[in-house]
This record gives structure tokens, sequence and C-alpha cells, in this order.
């Protein structure tokens, strides 16, 4: 398997040579990351889009942008994450609808929502 990244707290994410991607973390053996819910690689926000610019093409970003955003949680870290990756990056797409929803909930903080509506009125 190529290693792909280190997550921080000493998670690795990986890929075979089939495409599919893994992360193994302390003594766990390799866990397959779910492309359509890949929760295990919301870490990979904490690094933030420069620190993974060489794997980004190999990653699910959208996906795990669009989970930190819809994903039912009270806490405003993994949308504040989000919004503030969006900023760096721009709105792709596919994650302009999670965005959408996000910024017209009353989920993470006022603060988090309002950066998630002005990024979508730039997006337009």
């Amino acid at each position: 398997m190529e290693v792909i990244i280190e997550l921080p707290k000493g998670a690795i994410v990986s890929r075979a040579s089939d495409g599919t991607i893994f992360i193994t973390s302390g003594a766990r053996g390799p866990r397959q990351v779910e492309t359509t819910n890949p929760v295990g690689l919301l870490p990979v926000l904490e690094l933030g889009p420069d620190s993974i610019s060489a794997a980004a093409d190999t990653l699910p970003i959208s996906e795990v942008l669009s989970l930190a955003l819809t994903r039912g949680t009270n806490t405003d870290y993994w949308p504040r994450l989000a919004v503030e990756w969006l900023s760096r990056t721009g709105v792709p797409a596919e994650v302009k609808t999670p965005l959408e929803a996000f910024a017209h909930s009353d989920r993470g903080s006022q603060q988090t929502r309002h950066a998630a509506r002005r990024l979508l009125r730039e997006a337009d």
C-alpha cells in the first residue's frame, strides 16, 4: 500500500493498488474508508488544504467537506473547519448544496453559518 498522508494523532491514510483508501491508527489494522461516508477522513480538515495539496486528487475531499457540513452533531468543529477550507479553495459544485443546507440550518455557530453564507454569495 502507498502512504498518502499522515493525519493528526498518528493515523496513516494509504491507498491500495486498486485505489481503495485505508486508515491505520494505533494497534488497529487498516480500515477501509467508505468514499460515500468518509468519517475517518474528517481529520484531514485539521491539516488544511495547503498541507495535503499533493494528496488532494487521491482523497475524496468533496465528500469529506460535505460530510463535515451535514453530519448530525451539535458541535461547530467540523463545519467550521470545512467552511475555513472552502474559503481557501473555493466551493466546488458538488459541495454547494451541503454548504447551502448548513448555512440555512440551526447547526454550528452563527459565525460559521454567516461565513458559509458569504462563501455562497461569493460563489454566485
